[in-house]
């Protein structure tokens, strides 16, 4: 990449922010906890969200980021060998976090009083320090890998103080490992670029555009009722109806006259507002799942999210999760995405049939 920048005097930033997501998604899911017999072990990074940037001015080189994310889990039960699914999310990863001041949500999905015991002591004692660890060696990385990308090398500065600055910048950078880049991924702007405009999504179908940049989103909402009941709230479309307040409107079906919604159904909800397809469903008790596509009006033509929903029992509790796994989300509707689905989808859902509490 190539920087215009004499002297490296003038404030240059780098995103790293898929940089970041690439990172995360290689060491978290390599670490596990074996000590105490439950085999605990990180499966994906399921969520992520937030910023991340390198920075320089005058030869220095400084990171910014504040990330959110969310990883699942596996484990099992060391007395009984039945498996058991969980998550762990990490409100806020900064640049200046001290180790000791990361904050962990641990769920265990069906959960029992024992395992939910035995899992969450496993995973503060062992797991936890190693994502730790992890968390406090990516501010490192992170300059090695990138910071080189916004300053023109040292051999063609001619200021003795920005050259200062460089020596003591590439000290800090030496001490740390050299990682995969991915640099193709990420933009590089200065303080003589124009500024960044923000279109509108009304505007973007104009422009005839044809995707997003997107994200992801993840939920656990609990509820008050079987998994099956709650499995057939989204589906039956008497419930739906109620819940929606009758605006299910089925546009394309393999049985128009089926009390149910069925896989490849295509329907509206709220008046239109919302388009949805069905792409496929698991009726098992041991893992009931739905998975659609998931459009608003005002998106692009054709552009669809995708939602996983998958309902988790815990017979003990007397309640049950569904894990909502939401991809390619657009990038900047994440709140309106969460938002109505927690208004008009969760919300409407427990009041309508007393399915739990409003928070």
């Amino acid at each position: 990449m190539v920087v215009q920048n004499p002297n490296n005097w003038h404030w240059v930033d780098k995103n790293c922010i898929y940089w970041a997501k690439e990172y995360f998604e290689k060491k978290l899911p390599a670490l596990d906890s074996t000590k105490q017999g439950s085999n605990i072990h990180v499966v994906k990074l399921s969520n992520f969200d937030g910023d991340c940037e390198v920075n320089q001015r005058k030869g220095k080189i400084i990171s910014l980021y504040d990330l959110k994310m969310t990883v699942l889990y596996e484990g099992v039960d060391a007395s009984s060998g039945e498996k058991y699914e969980g998550s762990i999310t990490i409100p806020e990863v900064a640049f200046d976090t001290e180790v000791d001041d990361y904050q962990f949500e641990i769920v265990v999905y069906k959960e029992t009083v024992k395992v939910g015991e035995q899992f969450r002591k496993e995973i503060r004692s062992d797991l936890i320090p190693q994502m730790k660890a992890v968390f406090q060696q990516f501010g490192k990385d992170l300059l090695a890998a990138n910071a080189e990308d916004i300053q023109i090398p040292e051999s063609e500065v001619s200021s003795v103080f920005t050259k200062q600055n460089l020596s003591s910048s590439s000290t800090v950078l030496k001490s740390a490992p050299k990682t995969s880049s991915a640099a193709s991924a990420n933009s590089t702007t200065s303080s003589n670029d124009k500024p960044k405009v923000t279109v509108p999504l009304s505007t973007l179908g104009a422009q005839k555009i044809s995707t997003y940049n997107s994200t992801s989103l993840h939920l656990e909402p609990t509820f008050n009722c079987r998994s099956r009941d709650l499995y057939e709230t989204f589906l039956d479309k008497g419930r739906v109806n109620v819940w929606t307040r009758g605006s299910l409107q089925v546009v394309k079906s393999t049985d128009m006259g089926s009390p149910k919604l069925l896989e490849n159904d295509e329907f509206k909800l709220f008046g239109g507002n919302i388009d949805c397809i069905i792409t496929a469903l698991d009726s098992s008790d041991v893992n009931e799942k739905i998975v659609m596509k998931w459009r608003m009006n005002d998106w692009l033509e054709g552009y669809f999210s995708e939602i996983t929903l998958n309902f988790k029992q815990s017979d003990e509790y007397n309640e049950t999760k569904i894990q909502i796994i939401w991809d390619k989300v657009p990038v900047g509707q994440e709140d309106r995405c969460k938002k109505n689905f927690e208004e008009y989808y969760i919300k409407s859902i427990k009041l309508t049939f007393g399915f739990g509490a409003i928070l």
